[in-house]
């Protein structure tokens, strides 16, 4: 039905929607959904088409309830619910590749070297640990992208010293946010439904990329990029549903939910090889770094309020219909660094908006089994001319903290 059970009730998806729809329930009830999932990307670049897919197939939903009548004054019903739903699916596949032309992540490289040059011949561990340099130009040292005379990159004349003919990128990532829902109704003399729902996610998400840059002889360099993300939130959902008439089947909804808040730990690191010199290097090699860089985020997401409607035609047709509204500028980065927060913060009220969500759904019976349609339209949390901001500058410029150079939690995920 498109999701739209926000007024019917007595379905268990209303657990993460509609707190309410689970006290109109008059007996247990349970639920598995079991999802296969087809992903396909296509890219076209300079005329060099790509196309990977892989599928995946999985739990997406598993609830139960437990209805008991109760009889005591105005109360009817009060049912415990509990359920298992995927909030998000973060699996996919990516490649693309074609002709250089005149670009190359080269003059990235040379623009973070010149910012804050190094001796690119004595590349210590405190360099990769301490950010005082760019993890990307320290890379590009360690692989031989450089010459005997100190030039990183480029010549004197700004001429790369390696000239790519093609470009490749390849992205793989797995994981995902699985919720526990933890339910309680009450039925009001089947007049009113009150509902609440604490909500636990767990967070885990793995990324991998590959970016390289080869010419006729073979790759020029590799660039590896690991990330991965595990962390845990918690929020609330309120809920209601009142029937206005006493002997009309017409119910309005209304719900509200808290905003999300996430504790997460992030793990990166980074690798380059340079096949045709024989030299590679990773920021976890023993000798350098030594192990993936570790950052601690606190992520509040916005709140959302939905209302919908619903009326029921005798015992064969239920119809539903649902509007909710969640403003994505109210999201927000919080922690200690107020600077690096600011930054963050900045960006997400530059490139977010409010979101719009209509649901409708329908369902007939038909004595033996029911058939149901519905449609779901939500618009985009992105503004239209938003875009990724990378600055040339890691988090310090010459031994000082550069607030606007700290917008990215992590200064290579190119």
């Amino acid at each position: 039905m498109g999701g739209s059970m926000g007024a019917l009730g007595a379905d268990l998806s209303t657990m993460n929607t509609n707190p309410a729809g689970m006290a109109v329930y008059r007996s247990n009830d349970c639920a598995l959904t079991g999802t296969l999932l087809f992903n396909i990307s296509k890219s076209s670049y300079e005329g060099s088409n790509a196309r990977l897919s892989n599928t995946y197939a999985g739990i997406n939903n598993a609830a139960f309830v437990i209805s008991t009548e109760r009889d005591e004054n105005y109360l009817r019903y009060l049912n415990f619910g509990f359920g298992f739903h995927r909030r998000n699916n973060l699996s996919g596949v990516f490649e693309m590749y074609g002709a250089a032309g005149l670009h190359s992540q080269q003059y990235l490289m040379d623009e973070l070297y010149k910012s804050n040059p190094f001796d690119y011949n004595n590349v210590e561990s405190s360099m990769y640990s301490n950010f005082s340099h760019s993890w990307l130009s320290l890379l590009a040292s360690d692989a031989g992208l450089c010459d005997d005379l100190g030039n990183i990159i480029t010549n004197p004349d700004g001429a790369l010293l390696w000239t790519p003919d093609e470009l490749g990128y390849y992205e793989m990532t797995t994981g995902g946010v699985n919720t526990l829902d933890f339910n309680l109704s009450a039925n009001f003399d089947d007049r009113l439904y009150l509902g609440a729902t604490v909500a636990v996610s767990v967070v885990g998400y793995n990324k991998y990329s590959e970016y390289r840059e080869s010419d006729a002889v073979g790759d020029i360099y590799v660039l590896e990029n690991s990330r991965y993300i595990t962390g845990t939130g918690f929020d609330m959902k309120l809920g209601a549903i009142f029937r206005p008439m006493q002997y009309s089947p017409l119910k309005v909804g209304l719900s509200f939910h808290t905003p999300t808040r996430y504790a997460l730990r992030e793990y990166s690191s980074a690798a380059i090889a340079n096949p045709i010199c024989g030299y590679s290097c990773s920021t976890t090699d023993s000798e350098l770094y030594g192990q993936m860089l570790s950052v601690n985020t606190t992520l509040r997401t916005p709140w959302r309020l939905s209302a919908s409607v619903a009326y029921t035609f005798g015992t064969e047709l239920a119809l539903d219909a649902e509007y909710e509204y969640s403003d994505y500028k109210a999201s927000a980065f919080i922690g200690r660094n107020n600077d690096l927060v600011k930054a963050q913060n900045e960006e997400i009220s530059y490139n977010m908006k409010a979101q719009h969500t209509l649901r409708v759904g329908a369902e007939y019976n038909l004595s033996d089994f029911a058939v149901r349609a519905g449609y779901n339209y939500q618009t985009a949390p992105f503004a239209a001319d938003a875009y990724k901001d990378y600055p040339l500058h890691n988090w310090f410029t010459k031994g000082r903290y550069d607030p606007v150079a700290s917008k990215l939690v992590m200064q290579i995920s190119l």
